[in-house]
């Protein structure tokens, strides 16, 4: 699945960020994003992930191995926080690159979830764009 969503739009996984409110010279307010190093659920993560989860839907298989279900179900809170972390800011670029997608997911008792989309800039509103930000 994973393979094939990376064929599509090499760029499909989320990106987590954080933001920094910043006002530029002539009062205009604007966010840098920053990407996170660590702390959240990485696409490789994300693949083994997906196949222990299969794993334990197939785990009753006579055929097979018996699976400890239990050592999976253990681990689950580590992979939540994860998946937390990931998603409760992260930036996704679309395919072909000039739109990306903002996604602000926070904790139930924190707010209500925001999606911004991005465009890039380009000609005379990058310039601007870049005079205001220098």
């Amino acid at each position: 699945m994973f393979r094939d969503l990376k064929r599509i739009n090499h760029d499909f996984y989320p990106k987590p960020s954080t933001s920094t409110e910043k006002r530029g010279k002539d009062g205009t307010i604007y966010f840098d994003f920053e990407t996170k190093a660590s702390g959240f659920l990485t696409e490789a993560d994300a693949v083994n992930l997906y196949e222990e989860c299969a794993s334990v839907l197939h785990a009753s298989n006579p055929y097979r191995e018996q699976r400890d279900i239990r050592s999976f179900y253990k681990k689950f809170p580590e992979y939540l926080e994860r998946i937390s972390n990931l998603l409760a800011h992260h930036t996704i670029v679309l395919k072909g690159g000039s739109h990306m997608v903002i996604g602000i997911i926070p904790l139930a008792e924190e707010g209500f979830v925001q999606v911004f989309q991005g465009a890039q800039l380009t000609g005379d509103d990058e310039i601007k764009a870049k005079e205001v930000m220098d």
